[in-house]
């Protein structure tokens, strides 16, 4: 799923005349000690990529780029999905405990 939302982004910058690339990223952690520890890490983690959507589509706007800013909205409302499923998780281990 995330790779086709990385692809979705390539195609838009490539059609609107820019040249994506691809570099390489962070292994991100894959031990934890308990299951909180890692929903509370993919909840941050939900929350920092919302915040770079949203810092896109601010500058999108400030340079009246409209065509993007409306392409972008897909991504936002996708991460509000994200953002509530993550923390749905999160509050039912909080409920019944680690």
């Amino acid at each position: 799923e995330e790779r086709a939302h990385m692809l979705k982004l390539v195609k838009y910058i490539n059609e609107r005349g820019g040249h994506a690339t691809i570099t390489d990223l962070k292994a991100p952690k894959t031990s934890y000690t308990t299951f909180k520890e890692m929903f509370e890490t993919l909840y941050n983690h939900e929350i920092f990529v919302s915040e770079s959507i949203n810092e896109l589509v601010h500058i999108t706007f400030s340079e009246k780029d409209y065509a993007t800013h409306n392409f972008l909205q897909w991504y936002v409302a996708e991460q509000i999905e994200e953002e509530a499923t993550a923390k749905s998780i999160l509050d039912k281990i909080n409920l019944i405990g680690d």
